[in-house]
C-alpha cells in the first residue's frame, strides 16, 4: 500500500495537534521540524509519534526522537532488511513505540487490537462488546470475552481500551455513526 507524504509544513502542524504542544519555543519548534524530517512527513507515521508525545507522561518532544532511534535500531536488528525502506521503517517504530506503551498502560487494549484484525475496520460498534453481545449465554459463545479481558468482564473494561485506543490514536471516533474506525494500515 502507497502511503503520500505530507509537506513539512502539514506534518509539523499535525505531529504538534497530536502532541498537544502549544508553547512552541524556538528549541521545540527545531525538535519538532527534526521530528519531522526523520518520520518522513506521513501523516500515519507523524499521527502516531504525536499521540504517543501526548499520552505518554514522561516523553515530552525532547525526548521523543532519542527514544525513537533507539527503537529503530531495535526495531532494524530484527526485521530483515529485504525491500526495507525508510518510510516503512518509520511506521514500524513509531508502531511498535506505541504498542509497548499501549501494552504496559492497558493490557486489555492490546488483545483487542489482536481481536479488531478479525474484523471491519469501521462501524466497530461497543454494542458488539457489552453484556448482550452474546446471542447465547453458553461457554463458546462467551469465551472470546476473556482473551481481552481475563481478570474482569469485558463489559467493565470496554470504554478504557477504546479510550486507550483512541488516545494513541489507534482507533476513532465518528459521532455520525456512533462507532470507532481503524486506519487501514493499523488494522493489517
Amino acid at each position: 500500500m502507497e502511503v503520500g507524504n505530507l509537506s513539512p509544513r502539514e506534518a509539523t502542524e499535525l505531529f504538534l495537534r497530536c502532541s498537544r504542544t502549544e508553547n512552541l519555543g524556538e528549541n521545540i519548534a527545531k525538535e519538532v521540524t527534526t521530528i519531522v524530517g526523520e518520520l518522513g512527513c506521513l501523516a500515519l507515521t507523524i499521527t502516531l509519534a504525536g499521540s504517543y508525545v501526548a499520552a505518554t507522561d514522561h516523553v515530552g518532544v525532547q525526548d521523543f526522537l532519542s527514544r525513537y532511534r533507539v527503537r529503530r535500531s531495535e526495531v532494524l536488528k530484527r526485521k530483515a532488511t529485504r525491500n526495507a525502506h525508510n518510510y516503512q521503517e518509520s511506521v514500524l517504530t513509531t508502531w511498535e513505540m506505541t504498542y509497548a506503551a499501549i501494552s504496559t498502560k492497558c493490557p486489555a487494549a492490546v488483545e483487542m487490537l489482536s481481536l479488531l484484525a478479525f474484523l471491519s475496520n469501521n462501524d466497530i460498534l461497543l454494542q458488539m462488546f457489552g453484556p448482550s453481545a452474546s446471542v447465547r449465554n453458553t461457554a463458546s459463545s462467551t469465551e472470546w470475552r476473556g482473551v481481552v479481558s481475563p481478570d474482569v468482564p469485558l463489559e467493565e473494561v470496554v470504554d478504557e481500551v477504546f479510550e486507550t485506543l483512541a488516545k494513541y490514536s489507534l482507533v476513532k471516533w465518528s459521532e455520525s455513526s456512533g462507532a470507532y474506525s481503524m486506519h487501514k494500515l493499523v488494522h493489517v
